[in-house]
């Protein structure tokens, strides 16, 4: 299953990246959302937990989901003859 966590009081992060023109700019990025990805029910506290511990913010809200890979049509496509 794929674990998702939102959290408040986010740690920000910010990178500097260069544009086509050779500009630099700043880009301030806010994970406010975490995935997991391969995790079984019984892993939740430890996880919740090495989310304080690492300073990444504090967890607010969590739900389990199946495992679906990104990207990927959810709909079946129709086929024609």
């Amino acid at each position: 299953m794929r674990l998702t966590v939102h959290v408040k009081d986010a740690h920000k992060e910010t990178q500097i990246k260069k544009n086509a023109d050779g500009q630099e700019k700043k880009i301030t990025r806010l994970m406010t959302t975490l995935s997991f990805s391969g995790v079984e029910e019984s892993d939740l506290q430890t996880i919740l937990s090495s989310i304080q511990e690492n300073k990444q913010g504090t967890p607010v809200k969590h739900y389990f989901s199946n495992e679906k890979t990104p990207g990927l049509a959810r709909v079946r496509a129709n086929k024609q003859q």
